[in-house]
């Protein structure tokens, strides 16, 4: 294109695009132009290389080229998700169908906006995992926190006066979308993360989101906050609240309350920690061989994701876990009668959430009235153990008789997947539906009469009476034919081989056709809104219900792994120490072919220290780590792999294990070492449980040896802690002489035929072997290598 046909105004159609993106600087607009959502400009040059999309151009407009690229409309689901996927917002922009008198063109407007963390679609939430979306404000030395889930309705926040507790609250929660300062200061510990959203300081100003929870939650609910002094985090909510409103232009009348989680109430684990274990993913990162993979055979999504809400902070009030035991206990019996109703009650959490939102589908529908149904086979159930836990259970589960019912008349057994397609409604439910429905149908009748009966009169087998978008309904006869034709018959369409015809009659009855699918779409839409309508007031009372099933859901599951697994239940209280008698590893026993070797231990007051040796392979650090996952699994409520135990109080959980670097940030392996270390010594108490395998190998002999007796020292004599300490360095062992609370336990192998067997079994004492040679053949090892080590190795001992 030459200069001369350049246009150096705003095209009206850019001008219209420019006007609805000015309103969504940071997301992507998908603006609707025919079949296609086109984006322009940046968005355009970075979703062709974030989604590997074509990048074209459309014309000039102020005299520059427009950067275009576009995504078929069939598609859009498609693209959502993966935007999503990558942390980013859309907004999808439609036609109105008005076209507007002074631009000429049709007007657009913003359908919905689609972000990480407040994404309500089916398709774009993952089953299993809670979607949430935080925030995070920072001053006078403390980080406050807000998080909503917005399915749920769940809201809280926290505040954490230590970098390190804030952080660790952030990689637990993992919300999709954060929202940050654009002047916070601690920039480095969110670099990595997905779903960033920098907004101004006066989106935090005090005032305006003291305003906005009042509006929420009530005056007196925000005006305890302020005499708590939770100012950082009100901050950080009022943000939060405004900015879910802003974007997804709804009241949240389903977030009734605001909770504040205090970090005392937990048990605190680091993400380093939860990695270690591998409580959510192994060391490939995936859910196999993990505590969740193996606890996890709930019923419903929603118990899922409660369960690894459970898991990843377990609760630190012992009447709470009591009760779950109780109940565990208790459902021993029926497990196997709840669960498959359970599994019927589906995700009825979300779908509740979709009503509330009127954006719920028929087949939604169907769920709901599938769940309801079993509230009174589970109710029965529970009531006929006349045990008073399951009673209190029972008692939470409402019955929905109306909605039940309604949705039994209304909607059909296999309806359309949305209102838009029609046939959703059941015949007989409304006089005047089916009076429509019968139009419609009595009109396609006629067509086929009629073209029976033409074909006939007329002695032409091959016409036929066809539809489509441009001509409406006509009559096809072939060129062959055209002297049959009669003269009431109207000309629409001359074609190569046919002709294409119309009569009065047809066209009437097209009108019919037209008029009477219109109209049934119409009643079935009005109807169909009414039935959500109905529901809405009783959907705060059924999410009281939904959270009674959820934790229903996982306790039974708890029933059944008990059953399944061979699980004792523990006795759990606020004293110091643990016991456990023939303990085993929850995620080892299941993987192997042979049975697991249990193990026991008793730390307590008097003895709280253990350093263990044994050879590599032995079952150091599978002993350490089943002893860390049986207190995890204590504290949720569960039952645990062991034939007696009775586990204290814990606040913390920490884990120095494996070797790690982190190249980006410049530090080495033995650096991640001494931070991990670092962190623990410095927020450690005497109600923590410490897990170090090996400290101080990346360095010289005497170097990690030092620092390895250092760090002992300093967790007996000042911290009292639990501790698992492992390690090669033997000598070590001699600190048992310098204090009573340290014992020396181990794991030992035996030697036959040159040959090494592990016994994977602990005894007090010292092993003073650790078969790294043994290791290195077990590995493969070339042989020349292995004779080379095994000649220098004898020298090194001889000395």
């Amino acid at each position: 294109m030459n200069k001369k046909n350049m246009i150096f105004s705003h095209t009206p159609m850019i001008k219209q695009y420019l006007s609805i993106k000015s309103n969504y600087r940071d997301m992507f607009v998908f603006y609707r132009m025919g079949d296609f959502y086109e984006l322009f400009y940046d968005d355009a040059i970075r979703i062709s290389k974030l989604l590997n999309i074509t990048l074209t151009k459309r014309g000039y407009s102020l005299g520059l080229e427009v950067p275009m690229a576009g995504i078929p409309v069939n598609s859009l689901n498609y693209y959502l998700k993966k935007m999503i996927n990558l942390g980013e917002s859309s907004v999808v922009c439609e036609q109105t169908g008005i076209k507007n008198i002074s631009t000429g063109l049709i007007d657009r407007k913003v359908f919905r906006v689609i972000t990480p963390g407040t994404v309500v679609d089916e398709f774009l939430l993952e089953e299993c995992k809670d979607n949430l979306v935080g925030s995070i404000y920072y001053k006078d030395g403390k980080f406050g926190y807000a998080v909503l889930n917005l399915c749920s309705g769940y809201f809280y926040i926290s505040e954490h006066l230590s970098r390190e507790c804030f952080d660790s609250e952030i990689q637990r929660t993992n919300p999709e979308e954060l929202l940050v300062p654009e002047n916070f200061s601690n920039i480095s510990f969110i670099l990595n993360r997905k779903g960033i959203r920098y907004k101004s300081s006066n989106d935090f100003n005090f005032k305006n989101a003291y305003y906005q929870l009042q509006n929420q939650f009530g005056v007196q609910k925000i005006l305890n906050l302020k005499e708590k002094k939770f100012n950082v985090a009100i901050r950080a909510a009022g943000c939060l609240i405004s900015y879910v409103k802003l974007t997804q232009c709804f009241s949240l009348s389903h977030v009734k309350s605001i909770k504040v989680r205090y970090d005392n109430d937990y048990i605190s684990m680091n993400d380093i920690t939860r990695k270690h274990l591998e409580i959510f993913c192994n060391i490939s990162g995936k859910i196999e061989h993990t505590l969740f993979s193996v606890l996890n055979h709930t019923s419903t999504p929603m118990g899922s994701r409660l369960l690894k809400r459970w898991l990843s902070a377990p609760i630190r009030d012992v009447s709470i876990i009591q009760d779950r035991h109780c109940k565990i206990k208790s459902l021993k019996s029926i497990y196997f009668l709840l669960k498959p109703l359970l599994k019927k009650v589906g995700d009825l959490e979300r779908i509740i959430f979709r009503v509330f939102l009127r954006i719920a589908s028929p087949k939604d529908l169907v769920f709901m009235r599938t769940a309801l149904d079993q509230f009174f086979k589970i109710n029965t159930i529970l009531n006929n153990t006349k045990i008073v836990c399951l009673k209190k259970i029972s008692d939470s589960i409402c019955q929905y008789d109306s909605i039940k019912a309604l949705l039994d008349n209304a909607i059909k057994d296999f309806p359309s997947n949305t209102i838009q397609e029609g046939n959703v409604i059941k015949d007989f439910y409304n006089s005047e539906l089916d009076k429509w429905r019968k139009i419609k149908e009595g009109t396609f009748n006629y067509l086929k009469n009629f073209e029976i009966k033409e074909r006939d009169s007329l002695g032409i087998g091959s016409l036929k009476i066809k539809y489509n978008k441009i001509l409406g309904y006509y009559i096809q006869i072939s060129n062959r034919h055209i002297n049959l034709v009669p003269k009431n018959y109207i000309l629409k369409q001359t074609l190569k081989q046919c002709k294409r015809y119309s009569t009065l009659k047809l066209s009437e009855y097209e009108c019919n056709i037209i008029n009477s699918k219109e109209k049934v779409l119409e009643i079935e839409k009005y109807l169909y809104n009414e039935i959500l309508k109905f529901i809405t007031p009783y959907l705060e009372l059924l999410q009281t219900s939904v959270v009674t099933l959820s934790n229903l859901d996982v306790l039974n599951n708890f029933a059944e792994r008990a059953c399944t697994l061979n699980y004792t239940c523990p006795v759990v209280n606020n004293d110091y120490g643990i016991t456990l008698n023939n303990s085993r590893h929850p995620v080892v026993e299941t993987i192997l072919n042979t049975p697991f070797i249990p193990n026991s231990i008793n730390l307590s007051k008097n003895t709280n220290t253990l350093i263990i040796t044994g050879p590599n392979m032995g079952g150091k650090s599978t002993y350490m780590r089943q002893i860390a996952l049986i207190v995890i699994m204590a504290w949720i409520g569960s039952f645990i792999p062991a034939s007696y135990a009775k586990i204290g109080y814990f606040d913390k959980i920490f884990t120095r294990i494996g070797s790690s670097d982190n190249v980006v940030h410049g530090k080495s392996t033995f650096m991640m070492e001494m931070m991990e270390m670092s962190y623990i010594l410095r927020n450690a108490t005497k109600n923590s449980l410490i897990l170090i395998d090996e400290i101080g190998r990346g360095t010289s002999i005497n170097d990690g040896l030092s620092l390895a007796w250092a760090c002992i020292d300093y967790l007996v004599k000042q911290v009292k802690s639990m501790t698992l300490f492992s390690t090669h360095y033997f000598a070590l062992t001699d600190l048992k002489n310098s204090f009573t609370s340290i014992k020396n336990v181990c794991f030992d192998a035996s030697e036959y035929n040159k040959k090494v067997f592990f016994m994977y079994s602990l005894k007090d004492g010292v092993y003073h072997k650790s078969y790294g040679l043994a290791i290195a053949e077990l590995a493969n090892f070339p042989l020349s290598v292995l004779i080379a080590a095994k000649k220098k190795f004898d020298e090194l001992s001889n000395r």
